[in-house]
């Protein structure tokens, strides 16, 4: 399945780390915005509603699923993503995926793509139970 038509929130507070996997995601043919804070992430969150938000802050694990709790809080439907050490402990059931971020690019464009074909997969049940 192809992801066209479908938006990601990438969060990074690393300026190069943002720009980086932006330009990778988006090089795959995925529709990016991007924010470089918690503030800015829930100020677009705000405004649109993502297929993905993929979240990735030096903070640590704490402070991305808080941010996590956070938008699920205002909009439930969006899918987020934690990007964290293969090894990292996330103690929430928050996040829809954690997404290792030591394994390389090719690594990260395939879960998102997964994890993108997942929430069409359900949206597209739920479109489908209803009728």
């Amino acid at each position: 399945m192809t992801n066209s038509g479908q938006s990601i929130l990438l969060v990074v507070d690393d300026s190069t780390l943002l720009r980086l996997r932006s330009m990778i995601l988006q090089m795959h043919g995925l529709s990016v915005t991007t924010a470089s804070s918690a503030e800015e992430a829930l100020s677009l969150c705000d405004g649109e509603i993502y297929d993905l938000v993929v979240i990735d802050l030096s903070e640590g694990i704490d402070a991305s699923t808080q941010l996590c709790e956070e938008l699920k809080a205002k909009h439930r439907q969006e899918a987020v993503a934690l990007m964290a050490p293969a090894y990292a402990y996330v103690g929430s059931d928050c996040p829809d995926e954690v997404i290792p971020k030591d394994q390389g690019p090719a690594k990260l464009v395939r879960e998102i793509r997964d994890l993108l074909d997942r929430v069409s997969d359900k949206t597209g049940d739920s479109d489908n139970s209803s009728v």
